[in-house]
């Protein structure tokens, strides 16, 4: 019998982010089988994946942002993150790493990238198959 559950389930376990986290990932940790949850929600599956693309986008394009400007200034990065789905998160980070040291800012950026897909991709696996 296949599971329907809702998006909001299912984003908050990929995600790792918002405040239904740990409800998802109860949800998550009870044994339906999973083939049967993929089944009703291959849509948001499809949105998630696209998600996680325009995020990585977004810090990247910040990180060419930060390249091209002869200082770091967080109001000017926060007017040019503004439409962002990320930029609370790209804020944050650089508002948490003070100081003008541009590559250790977009060292950090990419580490961020990196780690987010990881944990992403490790929480969509058990979906997709």
């Amino acid at each position: 019998m296949p599971f329907f559950l809702d998006n909001n389930v299912l984003i908050g376990y990929i995600f790792e982010t918002d405040n239904w986290n740990s409800k998802s990932l109860e949800v998550m940790g009870c044994n339906i089988p999973k083939s049967q949850v993929i089944q009703s929600n291959q849509n948001v599956l499809t949105y998630i994946r696209k998600i996680i693309g325009i995020i990585k986008k977004e810090i990247l394009k910040s990180i060419g942002e930060i390249n091209k400007s002869k200082s770091l200034k967080v109001d000017d990065l926060q007017s040019f993150t503004k439409n962002f789905y990320s930029k609370d998160v790209i804020i944050s980070f650089i508002n948490h790493n003070p100081g003008n040291d541009k590559s250790k800012i977009i060292n950090g950026l990419r580490t961020l990238i990196r780690d987010a897909e990881l944990r992403c991709l490790v929480n969509f696996i058990p979906l997709k198959n």
